[in-house]
């Protein structure tokens, strides 16, 4: 994917801190800096929730905390601790930013610094973080064409502040592709989101319905949204199956 924004890439910082510089094409005004910490917090949040873990890391080992952000002139300065994702995130991140530029506010550069990154044999390549290869749960996925449903059945009845944290936490993952993190070449960061149908959920102690009626970004996508759910498994309520399908 081609970036309307240089990028600089420094693989000389550490495992657990990933930073960012966004320099803005004008003076940093509220917007910009609204718009950024908001994409910026959603990552680290989608992060947190195990979503980005891969498939090397288990997701309820995974985590992310935006700890630091501050502002000059023209540029925004984002450092992120406790980082434990897949490298294939950094495409997430700047996908991200990709649609800081083209929602909120135009982005001439962006450089970041982060160790992971010198695992990736090509980091600007559209790529994006693996499936967690040994979820606790039993998985089905059928046909994604189309409308589909995302079925969670719960190991035990829950109660409605344990299932109204599960959709919490799915909620950043939906959030998160509205702000363009799972774009690609055939979905720029602006055009890119996940949308539920006019039923949008259903909601039971014994399970969780999500009706998706268009899925505008990479298929991957799914693979964030069944790690974050086996984060789910581990430490809001245990997860007897999951389908994604018709």
């Amino acid at each position: 994917m081609n970036r309307p924004f240089l990028v600089d890439l420094d693989i000389t910082g550490r495992q657990v801190e990933l930073e960012a510089w966004v320099e803005f094409s004008s003076a940093v005004d509220d917007d910009a800096k609204d718009g950024l910490v908001e994409a910026m917090s959603t990552f680290a949040k989608l992060g947190a929730a195990g979503a980005l873990s891969g498939a090397g890391l288990d997701p309820g080992q995974a985590g992310a905390i935006l700890a630091r952000r501050g502002f000059a002139r023209r540029e925004g300065h984002c450092t992120f601790q406790d980082v434990r994702i897949a490298p294939a995130s950094i495409c997430v991140l700047l996908n991200m930013l990709h649609w800081v530029h083209l929602e909120v506010k135009p982005v001439s550069k962006v450089r970041i610094s982060w160790l992971a990154i010198g695992q990736l044999a090509d980091p600007l390549a559209v790529q994006f973080p693996e499936q967690w290869p040994r979820p606790s749960f039993r998985l089905s996925i059928g046909d994604l064409l189309g409308d589909i449903d995302v079925n969670i059945e719960f190991d035990k009845p829950q109660s409605q502040e344990a299932a109204d944290s599960v959709v919490k936490a799915m909620s950043i993952w939906l959030l998160s592709s509205h702000r363009g993190a799972y774009a690609d070449n055939d979905f720029d960061p602006s055009k890119s989101a996940i949308y539920l149908g006019p039923d949008v959920m259903e909601v039971s102690p014994d399970r969780i319905i999500w009706f998706v009626e268009v899925m505008r970004c990479n298929e991957s996508a799914l693979y964030g949204l069944i790690n974050l759910l086996e984060w789910v498994h581990q430490k809001i309520a245990p997860i007897r199956y999951v389908e994604i399908g018709p």
